[in-house]
C-alpha cells in the first residue's frame, strides 16, 4: 500500500542551490530517504527537459511514500532562503486532481 506525494520544488533562479539542495534533503536523510534531485543532476543528457534553451531556474523533483507535508512545509520555513520570494513547493498528493503551489509567507518579514 502506498500514498505517493509528487514535489516539484522551485528554487529561483539566484538561490545558491547546491547548499540549498543539502538543507533541503536533509528533512529526507534524517529518515534514511532519498530526498529530491535537481533536474540537471545524474545521469540525464544535458538539456533533456526540452525546449531550445536552457532551464533559467533550479527545479528539484520526486516522488514520495507517506510524505508528511505539513513537516516538510515547516522544514521549507526553516531554512535560510536568500530570496524567499523564489521559492515554489509545487505539489501534488495521490488523490489530488490538480497541482497545488505553496509558498513561504512574507508578510511578517
Amino acid at each position: 500500500m502506498s500514498y505517493v506525494t509528487n514535489i516539484i520544488l522551485n528554487l529561483g533562479t539566484l538561490e545558491e542551490h547546491e547548499e540549498r539542495m543539502r538543507e533541503v534533503n536533509a528533512f529526507f536523510e534524517k529518515e534514511g530517504k532519498r530526498g529530491l534531485v535537481l533536474m540537471d543532476e545524474g545521469d540525464a543528457p544535458r538539456y533533456w527537459q526540452g525546449g531550445s534553451k536552457a532551464m533559467e531556474c533550479w527545479i528539484a523533483m520526486g516522488g514520495f511514500n507517506y510524505l508528511a507535508l505539513n513537516d516538510f512545509q515547516e522544514h521549507l520555513k526553516s531554512l535560510k532562503w536568500s530570496f524567499p520570494e523564489d521559492m515554489q513547493l509545487i505539489y501534488k498528493e495521490q488523490d489530488d486532481d490538480t497541482w497545488s503551489i505553496w509558498q513561504l509567507d512574507l508578510s511578517n518579514k
